[in-house]
């Protein structure tokens, strides 16, 4: 059998998304809309064809157009693709993701280079049916139309539904393009466009990703495409998208995502702990109930000169610090492991500074972003690649790291009350801290060397090996530094964000400071959302209203939002910005796993 005649079979897999035939003709479907649509908007009549239009479409229900228009938005296509079967999302997703992003850059720079006029700015009052917010620029082509036409495409060519299905899937299609017309937003010819771009994109999409990526396979896939549905879900039901007929509708499509979602990662994530997903739904729940009885009280105009209180310089020199506590805080990890892996043969690069920031920020990373506190488990896998650790040695590291993060904030809680009650400033505050950390350090130690094994005694067992590294993590590092260095990381964060609340609620700087410390004291309750969410915002919201803080509730959760959101995006920033030019640490080799 000659060579050629394998390749032509494999050009007739079944599974192949599209044959050329079809592709031909959806080539030619997207070619003739095109075609149409440039027809008609050059012919001059299209204020009369919507005219003859709208009256037909006005007979159905306005919030089904809005509706229909909140379905056509990337946000919806995005969290629709994400929430599939593994069998069917393994491949719609990264495709359908490819396309949506493509897809959304072409649509906003035609609209850019056309700069074509919407119904509203042409037609007057009483010949246009306007449903929303009215739009009056950049009308050609319809973004709507185009996200409906990519995703029809590739379920059509990935899903290969049934012919009810297909049919079902164009009108679908059709129904999101009437639905612009319907709400006075586009041309017919705008729909038309939008409908040839969409098809373009899907195909190129198609051809661009021919295979999933191999980290999308299995349980790690799932959980990748529920987090996004899950963002989706939450941007799509709390974002004012201009259809007050729609509200409704929006939550009951975003709780639809976020449930679909769930579902994905309780039925197919390979989750070890069920209970752990429990609370961070309820943590979601409790977030979006929260965001949805602050956000209407919320007046913006109100809000706007509340964030002018701070000026730019400001915002830039709590940015700076909160970038110098996590350095500092790469400083203290440098210090531990340095003096712990003294008498190994560890290349030295391993131990410099720079790889101990890369930890840091890669294990922030994952804090911020996994659910419940579980991204401290990247702490040990970052310390078994880095520095040869055992489980018990990271184990043991992190645990004394958060004792001493815990002993801080306990201690400037407590000064800080003193402080306080005396009627004392934040300076008074800081001192007192100091003194009651270094004493509880030594106390903590005290009570961690009682865990040590009998002199000569083997460890029997995992608690007894974990048992022994715990007494020996206080002694294995350079611990006058290091203690100094938690103390100053801290500071320097609640400083930054204690100077920016102070400034949003108009108190004082121990006010500002018993503001931070209540959101940080907050973000650890154990039923939270992503990122500590909603409880990190409502432990601020606590502190001042302890405090009599002369501000509505609602500001006083928008400040709380607007600090916390600060410090996640520097440290999410510095994080992947480390992971795209650096990446994970390579392997330690297997002779430095014993420390000499």
């Amino acid at each position: 059998m000659s060579p050629a005649i394998p390749n032509a079979c494999e050009r007739r897999l079944p599974d192949a998304p599209l044959s050329r035939a079809r592709q031909g003709a959806v080539l030619c479907l997207a070619g003739l809309l095109a075609l149409l649509a440039l027809a008609l908007r050059g012919s001059g009549r299209e204020p009369l064809w919507l005219a003859q239009l709208q009256p037909t479409l006005a007979q159905f229900s306005p919030t089904l157009w809005s509706l229909l228009s909140v379905a056509g938005l990337g946000w919806a296509a995005l969290g629709f693709v994400s929430v599939q079967k593994p069998s069917l999302a393994e491949r719609l997703w990264p495709t359908g993701l490819f396309a949506l992003l493509v897809g959304g850059v072409l649509a906003q720079v035609l609209k850019k280079s056309i700069n074509a006029p919407r119904p509203p700015s042409v037609l007057g009052a009483g010949e246009l049916w306007v449903t929303g917010d009215p739009l009056y620029f950049n009308a050609m082509p319809s973004g709507h139309s185009a996200t409906a036409a990519t995703l029809v495409l590739l379920i059509w060519a990935l899903a290969r539904p049934p012919r009810w299905g297909q049919i079902l899937l164009v009108w679908a299609a059709v129904s999101v393009g009437l639905a612009r017309v319907g709400v006075g937003a586009h041309w017919a010819s705008d729909v038309l466009a939008g409908w040839a771009l969409g098809l373009v994109v899907g195909l190129l999409a198609l051809h661009a990703v021919p295979h999933a990526p191999r980290w999308m396979h299995g349980a790690r896939g799932v959980r990748w495409r529920a987090a996004v549905g899950l963002l989706s879900g939450c941007v799509l039901a709390l974002t004012p998208w201009g259809y007050p007929l729609a509200e409704n509708g929006q939550w009951l499509m975003g709780l639809g995502l976020i449930a679909a979602a769930v579902w994905q990662l309780w039925r197919h994530g390979a989750l070890a702990r069920p209970a752990a997903l429990l609370r961070m739904v309820l943590g979601l729940l409790l977030l979006l109930a929260l965001l949805a009885w602050a956000a209407p009280q919320v007046d913006l105009q109100q809000w706007q000169a509340s964030l002018a209180r701070v000026a730019p310089s400001d915002w830039l020199l709590a940015s700076l610090a909160l970038l110098l506590s996590l350095g500092l805080r790469g400083w203290r990890v440098q210090l531990e492991w340095r003096a712990r892996r003294a008498c190994s043969d560890l290349p030295a690069v391993s131990l410099n500074y720079g790889a101990s920031l890369r930890l840091l920020l890669l294990h922030t990373l994952a804090l911020n972003w996994a659910p419940l506190r579980s991204g401290e488990l990247g702490y040990l896998w970052l310390a078994q690649r880095q520095y040869g650790a055992t489980a018990g040695e990271a184990l043991a590291s992190l645990v004394w790291l958060r004792l001493q993060d815990l002993l801080v904030l306990a201690s400037l809680s407590l000064a800080a009350l003193l402080a306080w009650c005396l009627g004392q400033g934040a300076a008074l505050a800081l001192l007192i801290s100091a003194l009651i950390f270094l004493a509880g350090s030594a106390l903590l130690r005290a009570m961690l060397g009682r865990l040590a094994l009998q002199p000569g005694a083997a460890p029997s067992g995992r608690w007894q090996r974990l048992r022994g590294a715990l007494a020996q993590a206080p002694s294995l590092g350079a611990q006058r530094p290091i203690a100094l260095l938690s103390l100053a990381n801290w500071w320097l964060k609640l400083a930054a964000l204690g100077g920016l609340l102070m400034a949003l609620l108009g108190g004082s700087p121990l006010q500002g400071l018993l503001a931070a410390i209540g959101g940080e004291l907050g973000g650890m309750w154990p039923i939270q959302a992503t990122a500590g969410l909603g409880s990190y915002e409502a432990g601020v919201a606590g502190v001042a209203a302890w405090l009599g803080v002369e501000m509505t509730l609602p500001l006083v959760l928008a400040a709380a939002l607007a600090v916390h959101g600060l410090a996640l995006l520097l440290s999410t920033v510095a994080g992947l910005l480390v992971l795209l030019f650096y990446g994970f640490p390579a392997r330690a080799p297997a002779a430095t796993l014993r420390v000499a």
